[in-house]
């Protein structure tokens, strides 16, 4: 948290007491100063800083200026995930100075409308791309990046998840992860991420005091930069486009899969660790033919009048 807004401030401390995560509350604070800027410049004439921005630039706040400034942002060129985030760091923002802070008494925000995501297929890796892919790993770490990646495809975890597991956090076939808002949630391993986490102790240099389970060349913590790294060896070994596919898209990949061998939606929920199913719901497509079949095995079927 770089800003000396004191309004700012406690705004984002009240984000992160709310359990959204760090690179969240970062976003907001780029998003918000930039609005603050906007609104200094366009209407004070560059007179007001970001730091003196008190109750009183907040209070004259109006939804002209605040539809001008998400006209801008579409002016600019800025994404629509963008716009639509800082639309809803406004909307955020606002709520707190309005029932927390209670520094305005009207919300400016209320009406303002959101901005629409064009809906797009979720990029991911088919079972045969996911296939290749775990069997593309060699080399001298062959068998520690064996793990990593069967984790990540058969577990879906996040990059943060992954390298922040424990020794002492796997106890028979259970992994117990430390997700966004420091929250835990089990996850049960099956064979193939037993097999390879009980390889990979056997290789696994011990080093006392050190309870990652992952471990770099320098037998620290394993980096998520080094992990990104050796992701994208492996896409490029396999193949596939490094341009395209990246940690991130191993999560989607696993929901995927997940969903299309029949794993009901609210379990992958609970797997990944989302709070909202609608995000789920990207990664989880029915098709027609999940959907006859569903009506096929109903156990009423066979009843007839």
């Amino acid at each position: 948290m770089k800003t000396n807004n004191k309004l700012l401030k406690g705004f984002l401390q009240n984000i992160l007491a709310d359990e959204k995560s760090q690179n969240t509350a970062d976003a907001y604070e780029c998003d918000l100063k930039g609005f603050i800027n906007y609104i200094s410049k366009e209407y004070h004439n560059n007179s007001i800083t970001l730091d003196d921005a008190d109750k009183t630039f907040f209070q004259n706040i109006t939804l002209e200026q605040l539809n001008d400034y998400k006209n801008r942002l579409f002016e600019d060129g800025k994404s629509p995930n963008t716009r639509s985030r800082t639309v809803s760091a406004l909307k955020q923002f606002f709520k707190y100075l309005h029932k927390t802070a209670k520094v305005i008494t009207e919300n400016p925000t209320e009406e303002l409308t959101k901005v629409k995501i064009p809906s797009r297929n979720p990029v991911i890796l088919n079972k045969n791309e996911a296939e290749k892919f775990l069997n593309s790993v060699t080399g001298e770490y062959k068998v520690r990046d064996s793990a990593i990646l069967t984790l990540f495809i058969h577990c879906g975890l996040r990059l943060s998840e992954l390298i922040g597991i424990n020794l002492n956090h796997i106890k028979g076939d259970v992994l117990t992860v430390i997700g966004k808002g420091n929250k835990q949630r089990d996850i049960y391993l099956n064979d193939s991420c037993m097999n390879v986490i009980t390889e990979y102790l056997k290789v696994r240099t011990e080093i006392e005091g050190e309870k990652a389970l992952f471990l770099s060349e320098k037998n620290q913590r394993i980096s998520k930069s080094r992990v990104e790294k050796l992701v994208k060896k492996y896409i490029g070994i396999s193949g596939l486009d490094t341009k395209k596919y990246s940690v991130h898209k191993l999560r989607g990949t696993s929901a995927s899969l997940m969903g299309k061998s029949g794993v009901p939606i609210q379990v992958i929920q609970k797997v990944l660790g989302h709070t909202n199913i609608n995000t789920t719901t990207i990664y989880v497509n029915v098709d027609e033919e999940s959907m006859r079949e569903a009506t096929r095995i109903n156990p009423l079927n066979k009843i007839s009048r």
